[in-house]
Formats: C-alpha cells, structure tokens, sequence
C-alpha cells in the first residue's frame, strides 16, 4: 500500500478537560469531555483518569522518514489497516486482531525509538495498553484514517517528555511484586512528588522507603490503591503526556 498521503496528520490539541481535534483534511472540530476518550473501569490498565493542560500536536515532516523520492513507502500489517477495523476488533474482543495491532504498535514504537534523533525511549512509562486506548479515541473519531497515521500522530505528541538518553532500569519493590522502571522516570516521580508537598528526600531515581511513603500518599489522595509503587495508573496521574499537561490525572 503506498503512502504518499502519510503527511496529511490531524493536528492535536488538549485544552482544559477537553480533548480538542481538528482533522487538517476536513477542518472537522470535535470537542469532547476527555472522559469520553478514556476508558475508565476497576482495571488499573484501564482505570485512566483525563488529561489536562495544552499542546498542539507536533507533526513530522516527510523528510523525517525513509520513503522513496516522492515520500511514498509501503506499509506491511495492521499499520495499513483503516483505523476502523482496530476499534472493531476491540469491540468484538478478537484476541488474535488485538495481539496484531499491539504487536504492530510495539514495532512502530521500537523503529521509531532507534530512526527520531536524540531519542532512546518515545513511550518511557506508558504500558501498551495505555497507548492502545489512546489509539481507539482517535480511531473512533477517524475510523477512515490508516492505523498506522494514528500511531504516529500519537508519537509526534509524546514526543516532547520522551526518554533522549539512556537510562537504567530497576525494580521498584521486591522482586516478586516489584515495577520495573527507568532510573529517569523515578526521577521525574520524585520531582513531581516533591512539588506536590509529597516528598522531601533526595531527587535521585532510587526507589526507598521516602519515595514509597510519598506514592502510597499521593496514592490515598488520588483515591488509587495504596502500593507504593510506581505502577501505570500511578504514574499516568503524577507524570505528564506533555510538558504542557502538568499531572495527567484531574486537580
């Protein structure tokens, strides 16, 4: 399938507690609460809570990718798939379609981390999961656009807060029950905490009993369950989509 067109990107922007797009080929604005756009249930990987704040979407230029000289490339998978057939595939529950476009999203992701300059890590704290319900928001608002324009409009607005440089990872917590996590991202944890009045030791990346006392506060405040750990939902509500958002989780 060719992609001369893969330039024509939806522009992206969050604006209080709503999620705002304007498709750049229709002008169509669709406004909703974002709790239209997030799935929300007991499952922490599904429990996420809205984004606030400001951003417009970054878009990537042709040039930015490898393509033929009239930036034309093929796209092999789901990734040419309209997003259409990814949210019915949700809908119906179809495990084998499900596992296609997360295994497709996790490639793109992976080849995306090594091709963007000053990059190691786009999707640093953000679970697959996490980034399959974004994608269906945006699928069904723009069930005709190919899945694979969705991921990369999706990258272009994490791209702000990706990981530039490499960093090591831990676990946080025992091994038996312990988060693996980037030194970085505890990092940011630890500065967000701070700011919030939750944390007072050292900004480090190391995981210790200051900075679990703090996540099992701000855990409680959050109404979230009280681990200590910096698991998804946890960092979704601490840590910001985009320097703009502050903390994704409502104030």
């Amino acid at each position: 399938m060719g992609c001369a067109d893969a330039a024509d990107k939806p522009a992206v922007s969050f604006g209080g507690l709503n999620l705002k797009t304007t498709h750049q080929t229709t002008g169509a604005v669709y406004s909703a609460p974002v709790s239209n756009f997030l799935d929300v249930s007991m499952n922490f990987n599904r429990k996420i809570c809205g984004l606030i704040g400001a951003i417009s979407l970054l878009i990537g230029t042709p040039s930015a990718f490898a393509a033929d000289k009239k930036g034309a490339y093929a796209i092999d998978g789901g990734g040419g798939a309209p997003c259409k057939a990814f949210t019915e595939s949700r809908r119906a529950a179809d495990e084998r379609a499900a596992g296609l476009f997360a295994g497709w999203v996790d490639g793109y992701v992976s080849a995306a981390n090594q091709t963007r300059p000053d990059t190691y890590d786009l999707t640093p704290w953000q679970t697959t999961d996490l980034l399959l319900v974004l994608l269906a928001r945006y699928c069904e608002t723009y069930p005709e656009d190919r899945f694979e324009i969705a991921v990369n409009n999706m990258l272009n607005a994490l791209h702000p807060t990706r990981l530039t440089e490499r960093s090591d990872k831990l676990i946080a917590g025992s091994a038996a029950k312990g988060v693996p996590v980037y030194r970085e991202t505890l990092r940011d944890a630890q500065k967000s905490l701070a700011e919030q009045g939750f944390y007072t030791g050292p900004i480090d990346g190391n995981y210790g009993k200051a900075l679990n006392k703090a996540l099992i506060a701000f855990q409680k405040k959050n109404g979230l369950k009280a681990t200590g750990l910096p698991e998804q939902e946890t960092l979704y509500r601490l840590l910001p989509l985009t320097p703009e958002t502050g903390a994704s989780g409502p104030k």
